[in-house]
């Protein structure tokens, strides 16, 4: 299970203790990077540049939460105003300046077809494939689509010149959770890798052998003053406390300051919390193999060929 560390280009303090941690998998928003944020950090850069696979968001559920008015944001007013159009043509254009330049691997289409209509999705899915970014374009399954379009996603994946590599919404407030191992069962038999939004509980990484993740509360130290813990039987907790039960390591043992916070203070939990992160990564690796899930035998060996159903 790879877990893919995300918000990067939040601070240069994110991207600078990812560099420092080793981080091998990080995720990068276009929305954030790209669209908002017209300045390139160099730390950022480095970041990437240092990491083993590079997967880059669209930045669709942004637009699309801003738009329904699912969350709350400062970005309601602007993403009402969108022009959708527009916005995939500068992220294809973005994606094409990274991926040469080794800072893209992997990156999501625009689904955002809740707002768009479903059919929007299809056709600009099109445009990206002939803007030569199959190879690593992912599509994305949602809650409004049925079991017959994740099949045709998992077809479609493993196209010549496609990325073999899909990706399923995470949990929804109000929503009883999906029950994923279903997908995640054919697209095992497929060969195809599936990414999970938004499925980092210590209890859905133990739940769920997705092929991915993603994760944002790497950052939750600094952001609340918590110490990361590392939990053997897999995944990462966030805790006030400093003393640890059995079973748990702390990672971070230094002062929380009450008083704000400086740069080298910030750094030195985001690195330690970083590496929490990553060797989590290593045992949820391991506990699936010990399962009997091992994605790389199953993506060379798959049980349904090209065309089945």
């Amino acid at each position: 299970m790879l877990i893919f560390l995300a918000a990067l280009e939040s601070t240069s303090d994110h991207a600078i203790a990812a560099a420092m941690a080793g981080v091998p998998h990080v995720l990068t928003s276009y929305f954030y990077a790209g669209y908002r944020n017209k300045s390139v950090r160099v730390e950022w850069i480095h970041a990437l540049k240092q990491a083993k696979v590079r997967f880059i968001d669209s930045g669709a559920f942004t637009l699309r939460t801003s738009v329904l008015n699912l969350v709350t944001t400062t970005g309601n007013a602007e993403g009402a105003n969108v022009d959708y159009d527009h916005y995939l043509h500068s992220y294809a254009s973005w994606l094409k300046r990274l991926a040469p330049a080794g800072l893209a691997d992997v990156w999501v289409e625009m689904d955002i077809g809740a707002v768009t209509g479903h059919d929007w999705v299809d056709k600009h899915r099109a445009k990206l494939i002939g803007a030569g970014l199959g190879h690593g374009l992912i599509n994305v399954w949602h809650s409004e689509h049925d079991w017959l379009y994740w099949l045709y996603l998992l077809r479609e994946a493993k196209r010549p010149g496609r990325s073999g590599y899909v990706a399923i919404e995470g949990h929804q407030i109000g929503r009883s959770p999906l029950d994923y191992r279903r997908f995640l069962h054919e697209a095992y038999r497929r060969g195809v890798k599936v990414h999970g939004f938004r499925m980092t509980t210590a209890e859905d990484l133990r739940r769920w052998p997705f092929y991915s993740v993603d994760s944002s509360s790497w950052i939750a130290p600094v952001r609340n003053g918590t110490y990361p813990i590392v939990i053997r039987a897999g995944g990462v907790q966030h805790t006030r406390r400093r003393n640890v039960k059995s079973g748990e390591r702390s990672v971070w043992m230094g002062p929380i300051s009450n008083n704000g916070t400086t740069s080298t203070w910030r750094k030195n939990i985001l690195t330690e919390s970083a590496r929490a992160w990553v060797t989590a990564e290593r045992q949820l690796d391991a506990m699936w193999r010990a399962r009997g899930v091992d994605w790389d035998q199953a993506i060379s060996q798959p049980e349904v060929v090209d065309g089945a159903t």
